[in-house]
């Protein structure tokens, strides 16, 4: 197996538990932290446009949640074969998976791509019962994303073959990359050409003044960038895990089909998740353009929490796959149980200041101030659930590793359409709770599924799912 000196081996027993969790978290850390700034930065640019430019956007998110996170699931697939194969020391298997990984890049992507232009943009802001008077922007917003889903698709995948391996720092790197391309520009693009003061001095900033349009256009030009980036890294020679150049593309029905297996559970309940997601946009989208927007201030506030947390869960997932794969569950146990001691630790911290700072961080996107006591009332709710999301993300990202992923899959399937959806539906439409509404079932659904995620880590059962090929 071809070794590198950048890639971290998991496999090594000398390293000590903490040092090998935060050296694959930090990474992940700091790649969340990137998606994290770009959100609020798109936020805040699109937010001074106005409420209507940032209902335009956020009425997209769903769709946006839904075909993205769908395209995720499919991508943990390839993550959990390519590390369950390097602790087998299976290096020739683990290639294959890489290529057919390749294949999988051209035919989804291209099938999300064409969707986004020629059903989903013309459509999707009358689906949602949006406002009339935010159709055309978000028509725009939507079109140019759809024409970039393939280099979108591209990135997943690849920072999940490379995270797979152990390498947490060159998706880092895209990530980066896709932060600051975006931002530049976004700031060239949204806004018309004008004047701007630095350290005191007047001078031209050139602008498109594309407005909505130009943060779609900025977002998909960083997808490309991105995604080129990730490919060049998923081919280097020094990987852990390398293939032939000339066979960079495979198709192996049977292995797909093991794959597929593995990531559908994980796509579909992204994909019914984001379509509760969608039906709770929906019933916020007639209570007006105000609680849509404050509902989206809320959502990019409250990831802020979810930095550290995803880190976790990605290492769980990389962890345990290598140590099972080797054959030794006691040591992926005794580190699961650590991911999941560090994410909650990390966690108690980050929803205590989220509750203190709501306001501030809700600020930061708009200074309409009923937009920020909505919001800021919805996070202060689901900060009494952050220590709840910690554990679940974690044990789920564990039960992935091991190849478990139907239980959380139905779990938080259940969780959106028996708990959260009917729950809002009823507190919108019968008691008149507006954006709390939505907002209260969340943090129930999330205590509820971490109790019962907990108890089918506690059984082990997990440790057994995977069947060899």
């Amino acid at each position: 197996m071809t070794g590198s000196r950048k890639q971290l081996n998991i496999l090594d027993r000398s390293i000590p538990a903490r040092t090998l969790i935060f050296s694959l978290v930090i990474p992940s850390f700091i790649e969340e932290l990137g998606q994290i700034l770009t959100m609020y930065v798109d936020t805040a640019m699109v937010g001074r446009l106005g409420v209507d430019a940032s209902a335009a956007i956020a009425v997209n998110q769903p769709v946006l949640m839904l075909t993205n996170g769908f395209n995720y699931g499919l991508a943990i697939g390839f993550s959990v074969m390519v590390a369950r194969y390097i602790g087998e020391d299976h290096p020739e298997d683990a290639r294959e998976v890489m290529r057919n990984a390749m294949f999988h890049i051209l035919w989804f992507g291209g099938l999300l791509t064409t969707l986004y232009i020629f059903v989903i943009a013309p459509n999707f802001a009358r689906w949602m019962n949006a406002d009339p008077s935010i159709w055309a922007d978000s028509r725009a917003y939507i079109f140019h994303l759809g024409c970039t889903r393939m280099f979108l698709a591209m990135l997943s995948i690849n920072s999940n073959l490379l995270r797979g391996m152990g390498d947490t720092r060159r998706p880092m790197f895209c990530n980066i990359l896709h932060n600051v391309v975006n931002v530049l520009f976004n700031y060239l693009l949204i806004y018309p050409t004008r004047i701007i003061s630095v350290f005191g001095m007047r001078m031209t900033m050139i602008g498109a003044g594309k407005g909505v349009a130009g943060a779609a256009m900025g977002t998909s030009l960083a997808n490309i960038c991105s995604a080129l980036l990730s490919m060049y890294f998923v081919l280097r020679k020094d990987n852990r895990i390398t293939f032939d150049r000339s066979r960079i593309i495979g198709v192996n029905r049977r292995l797909l089909g093991r794959i597929y297996r593995l990531g559908l559970p994980i796509a579909f309940e992204r994909l019914v998740i984001s379509s509760g997601q969608v039906a709770t946009t929906r019933m916020l989208a007639g209570l007006g353009n105000h609680v849509v927007a404050a509902h989206s201030y809320a959502n990019t506030a409250e990831s802020v929490c979810y930095m550290p947390i995803n880190g976790f869960g990605i290492a769980a997932t990389t962890i345990v796959a290598q140590w099972l794969g080797a054959g030794d569950s006691n040591k992926a146990i005794e580190l699961g149980n650590k991911c999941i001691k560090y994410a909650c630790e990390v966690m108690a911290v980050c929803a205590v200041l989220m509750y203190i700072f709501a306001p501030q961080l809700v600020g930061v996107f708009t200074t309409d101030e009923q937009a920020i006591t909505m919001a800021s009332q919805a996070l202060r709710v689901q900060a009494f659930a952050e220590l709840f999301v910690a554990i679940a993300n974690t044990v789920s990202g564990i039960l992935r590793g091991a190849g478990d992923t139907k239980y959380s899959s139905v779990l938080s399937m259940i969780g959106m359409w028996g708990v959260r959806v009917p729950l809002a539906f009823i507190l919108i439409h019968f008691f008149g709770f507006g954006l709390i509404g939505v907002w209260l079932p969340m943090a129930i659904d999330w205590t509820i599924r971490c109790l019962l995620m907990t108890l089918r880590y506690k059984r082990g059962k997990w440790q057994n799912v995977w069947k060899p090929a």
